[in-house]
């Protein structure tokens, strides 16, 4: 009897399950905008993403993923996670520069006034 070696380790038990059931054709993880939109908006509490220009580039690299890209279930995870993150930094930057923006103005406001000036 010989026995063989692989190079290959082998999968954790719940790896293999998980490609198991993406094998018979039911994603565990969703790789859709408007679910990653809406989970985005969930877990940040913000809902303004700003101008829509992005969307374009985010479906297209979806579409990508899910035609192309013959993802595991972990790559898939992978691959969500780091889309998530993508739009939680976008809704948070949108954010920041629309309080930002305030903050300028007020500022502004406030330096032209001369001493015993009243505030506006």
């Amino acid at each position: 009897m010989d026995v063989v070696f692989s190079d290959r380790p082998s999968l954790p038990l719940l790896v293999r399950m998980m490609n198991g059931m993406e094998r018979t054709g039911r994603a565990l993880v969703r790789l859709d905008v408007d679910n990653l939109l809406g989970a985005a908006q969930k877990r940040t509490g913000l809902s303004d993403f700003g101008n829509g220009a992005f969307r374009q580039g985010l479906e297209r690299y979806t579409e990508s993923l899910e035609r192309d890209a013959r993802l595991t279930t972990l790559g898939r995870l992978t691959a969500r996670a780091g889309i998530l993150q993508f739009l939680e930094n976008r809704l948070a930057v949108i954010d920041y520069l629309k309080h930002a923006v305030v903050r300028l103005s007020l500022s502004s406001r406030f330096n032209k006034l001369q001493p015993g000036q009243a505030q506006p």
